[in-house]
């Protein structure tokens, strides 16, 4: 890790990206034909962690505040689409 002060912990890098995954990944489950897009969005948040621990611009404590910060802000505010529009619905 470059000791350049200017690092940030958590870096907040996969911290979205595993929020976004999990997000799509529930919001993809329920639809007919696209059992690989569950796959693709994990995919994709796994190589954002491996890029930033093989670039050495941040360490695996970060990676791991990362993993923890996107899913805790995925149970804090994800609402699944019919919770939302059963809330619509009767507004």
């Amino acid at each position: 890790m470059e000791e350049s002060g200017d690092d940030v912990f958590p870096s907040l890098h996969s911290a979205f990206a595993i929020f976004h995954a999990a997000c799509c990944c529930v919001v993809f489950r329920t639809s007919p034909g696209r059992n690989g897009i569950p796959w693709f969005f994990r995919g994709w948040a796994l190589a954002i962690i491996a890029a930033i621990l093989r670039t050495k611009q941040h360490i695996v404590l970060d990676a791991l505040a990362d993993a923890a910060l996107g899913f805790a802000g995925f149970a804090f505010f994800y609402r699944s689409p019919k919770e939302s529009w059963k809330d619509t619905k009767q507004s």
